[in-house]
């Protein structure tokens, strides 16, 4: 399955709300709490485009963003 946006947040009512609008307007949604599993999230599935809070609990968003890019041009 291809999912057209990551939504990466450790607060579950953002994750909740930013997914429920998103699909709402027809996207694919899959979401995750935290930058670990973001990075499983990016490798395992096909997203157009990441949406990241850069205060996550196990790994500091710009280092996350960092991280990524050393595996992907996804847009963050």
């Amino acid at each position: 399955m291809i999912n057209d946006v990551l939504v990466v947040d450790d607060d579950a009512s953002i994750r909740k709300t930013v997914s429920t609008g998103l699909q709402a307007r027809n996207f694919s949604v899959i979401t995750t709490p935290n930058g670990n599993r973001a990075i499983e999230e990016i490798n395992q599935n096909q997203a157009k485009v990441v949406v990241l809070d850069l205060g996550l609990p196990d790994v500091d968003g710009i280092d996350l963003v960092r991280t990524i890019r050393t595996f992907s041009n996804i847009p963050i």
